[in-house]
């Protein structure tokens, strides 16, 4: 289930996995040109946006490259001028273009896109940003306006994590979707 006023997006080379029971509230922005994959019983909370792609890559100053030295790149039957196309490959678990340096060196830059994957049993609360590497264990939390970049799958299940960037805040805590009800007291001043 993916509620109201949401957006998902999938790339013509995107691979998007919503495990069984995916429940996402109103207003879930998920971008996915690369690969975005959900474990079972994954809750997402509303305002939430998961994207794997900067959409755009950097340059660094010291590569030297200015604008007359960059290459045309096609999409589809027009140019767009100042995109290098390169071959990716994977260097220490990270995706990266291969750029052919003058004289026969080789340079490696960032493909501007990584995987996410999030483990079984996850609770994004509300207003959360997920971003491309970013990945969770099982049974994890991730706290309201927290801002996921790297790699936490090493973390012990039962964990909270929050922040920006998010970290390990608590562990030996999850939520039981079959028991998370509150109940209410009336207001009396």
């Amino acid at each position: 289930m993916i509620g109201s006023n949401s957006s998902v997006c999938v790339g013509e080379k995107g691979t998007l996995i919503l495990g069984e029971n995916f429940a996402a509230s109103a207003s879930l922005k998920l971008i996915c040109y690369h690969h975005v994959s959900f474990g079972t019983n994954t809750l997402i909370g509303w305002d939430c946006i998961f994207c794997d792609t900067d959409f755009h890559r950097t340059k660094s100053v010291a590569d030297g490259a200015g604008p007359a030295a960059t290459a045309h790149a096609s999409f589809g039957n027009r140019q767009r001028p100042g995109k290098r196309t390169c071959p990716a490959v994977a260097v220490n678990g990270h995706e990266r273009e291969i750029k052919k340096e003058q004289g026969g060196g080789i340079h490696l830059l960032p493909t501007g896109y990584k995987s996410i994957e999030i483990g079984d049993n996850n609770w994004f609360a509300m207003k959360c940003i997920v971003l491309k590497g970013a990945r969770t264990p099982n049974r994890c939390i991730v706290g309201a306006g927290a801002v996921l970049t790297k790699d936490c799958s090493s973390l012990p299940e039962h964990c909270l994590l929050a922040g920006n960037p998010a970290s390990l805040k608590k562990t030996g805590v999850y939520l039981d979707r079959s028991d998370d009800q509150i109940n209410y007291s009336s207001y009396e001043p």
